[in-house]
């Protein structure tokens, strides 16, 4: 049956009734607008908006027939009465249907005239308009006036949306501190989409209420110190889903850093300073460090997580000096060490004060000298020795008596270093021994004997002291010198 052929079955089972009628309604597609997943099946209403006492109701609904295909017609209002004739045509080919129902009594209310069914073309992709037309109502009074007459539209998409993330960007670093995600969510077709943002596997956040294409910000507080997997995932209205990621990291720890040397209080002499230190952080791959001297900055730069650096600061003045490292990590945490360091650039001084050159009774010499390390920052003497006739150091802790073993002449050398091992020695002092010849007369004889009673028994301050009878440098002279005085008698020298 051709359209013209269905409409003049109407007009003709029309004639029978009054050409007159007072009441105004509308008639619409509905829904106005849906969105259709490509290849999915849908239906809309022809409604009727508050007809009163309806017999007679016809109408003709186009579409694109290249993008859909009606499959079915279904009676609407005046379904469950008893018809006098019904109409119904699908022409897929030139894309409408048509439907005419006329009932023996009326129907009054809203709903809709007709059900139609559609299949969709999967790879159809747009806005396609469903009009209406030839639309009449009819009562006993005659042709119920249309007042208006609303057409739609149904969307066919295959296209899913597109979520950009606009922050934070790929590889951002977070501290300590809310994590923002701002984005739009974009799709062809939809008005509203339905987001949900993941971190990892843990949906963070949700809202199915998102406007297509506005900037969306939301924060997802502050995340555990890992990293982290930021997903947000936009579903349409034809559960189409699109998606978009970034990858970030959240290190809420402050890096480590360790001077390895120098260590603090230690001293130096005339050499270069080097500074070795390791730096190492929970998550950076590249660590940025400073080294301060004396809070003047000497380097800045970047080291490898977990390695170690040194520098070299050069020979530093004499004097207390302060070494500090600071590190700081992607977020802008930072962490420091530093060490305090001597330099002493001034070696000490000796002076030998005994023996001195001349001529000793003893069999032994006192070794007296002062010691004293100079500068403005002094390390202090950290050792001292002797040198007898050149036979080698002897290591001493200050003044003391060095035993003669000959008799003859002897040279003595005081030796001092500080704790930087700056050395110096005192002058070298030759000296002559001859055991017990206490009055210097060149032999031991009976004048040393009479030297000895005198002095016998005496200490330093007594009236009776005389250094030159204390022969073992004792501070006593006693059995132990009148027994060299013996073992020494008729001694020439």
């Amino acid at each position: 049956m051709t359209q013209g052929s269905i409409i003049g079955v109407i007009v003709v089972s029309c004639l029978v009734l009054m050409a007159s009628s007072a009441t105004a309604t509308t008639v619409s597609v509905e829904p106005t607008t849906q969105i259709i997943l490509s290849g999915q099946n849908f239906s809309v209403n022809v409604s009727v908006d508050a007809v009163t006492e309806m017999t007679t109701e016809g109408a003709i609904l186009h579409f694109d027939p290249s993008a859909m295909q009606a499959t079915e017609i279904i009676e609407g209002l005046t379904s469950g009465h008893t018809p006098f004739i019904t109409v119904t045509d699908i022409d897929n080919t030139n894309g409408f249907v048509l439907f005419t129902y006329s009932i023996t009594d009326n129907v009054s209310g809203s709903g809709p005239l007709a059900t139609i069914k559609f299949t969709t073309n999967a790879s159809k992709e747009c806005t396609f308009a469903l009009n209406l037309s030839d639309v009449e109502l009819y009562n006993e009074s005659g042709e119920i006036t249309v007042d208006a007459i609303n057409n739609g539209t149904v969307k066919l998409d295959q296209t899913p949306p597109m979520v950009t993330i606009i922050a934070p960007t790929e590889g951002e670093w977070f501290d300590s501190e809310d994590v923002w995600i701002n984005f739009t969510a974009c799709d062809n077709k939809a008005d509203i989409l339905y987001v949900e943002i993941y971190d990892g596997v843990t949906l963070k956040w949700w809202n199915d209420s998102v406007t297509n294409c506005i900037e969306t910000k939301v924060n997802l507080g502050i995340l555990d110190d890992c990293n982290h997997t930021i997903t947000v995932r936009a579903n349409d209205t034809v559960g189409k889903i699109g998606e978009a990621l970034v990858n970030i990291s959240v290190d809420r720890y402050p890096p480590v850093i360790e001077i390895l040397s120098p260590s603090t209080c230690t001293w130096f002499d005339s050499e270069n300073v080097t500074v070795i230190f390791r730096a190492w952080d929970n998550k950076a791959d590249v660590i940025n460090y400073s080294i301060y001297l004396d809070d003047s900055l000497v380097e800045q730069a970047t080291m490898t997580n977990g390695s170690q650096k040194e520098k070299d600061l050069g020979v530093l003045t004499e004097c207390d000096h302060t070494i500090r490292v600071n590190v700081t990590d992607k977020v802008e945490k930072t962490n420091s060490s530093e060490v305090t360091i001597h330099v002493d650039l001034t070696k000490p001084r000796v002076v030998l004060q005994s023996p001195v050159t001349r001529t000793y009774a003893s069999a032994c010499v006192r070794l007296i000298f002062v010691a004293e390390d100079l500068g403005t920052c002094p390390s202090g003497i950290n050792w001292t020795a002797y040198n007898l006739d050149e036979t080698g150091n002897v290591t001493i802790a200050g003044n003391t008596t060095i035993p003669i073993g000959t008799a003859g002449t002897h040279n003595v050398t005081v030796y001092v270093k500080d704790k930087v091992d700056k050395g110096n020695k005192s002058e070298t002092i030759t000296f002559t021994i001859h055991p017990a010849d206490i009055d210097f007369d060149g032999k031991v004889w009976v004048s040393d004997v009479f030297q000895m009673r005198l002095a016998y028994n005496s200490h330093p301050g007594n009236g009776n002291w005389n250094i030159d009878a204390d022969l073992d440098c004792n501070d006593h002279v006693w059995v132990g010198d009148v027994n060299i005085l013996r073992n020494n008698y008729t001694n020439k020298y």
